[in-house]
């Protein structure tokens, strides 16, 4: 019985790595296929200007109300 059980934990590994290959295959083959048009109407920008950065600044300890 073991052995029937470890052959079907294999299988079901097996199976969900096969998967996930071709899902990431999948994707590498739409982003290569798209073009600029399709990449401006997603909403990206395709400019050559330098990409901004939305991460918020650092706030100071001097800022922080004391506990």
């Amino acid at each position: 019985m073991k052995i029937v059980g470890y052959c079907a934990l294999w299988s079901v590994a097996l199976a969900l790595l096969l998967a996930m290959c071709m899902i990431l295959k999948e994707g590498h083959i739409d982003r290569r296929g798209a073009t600029d048009s399709d990449v401006a109407a997603a909403g990206k920008v395709t400019g050559s200007a330098p990409a901004t950065s939305t991460t918020p600044k650092p706030i100071s300890r001097a800022a922080l109300p004391t506990v």
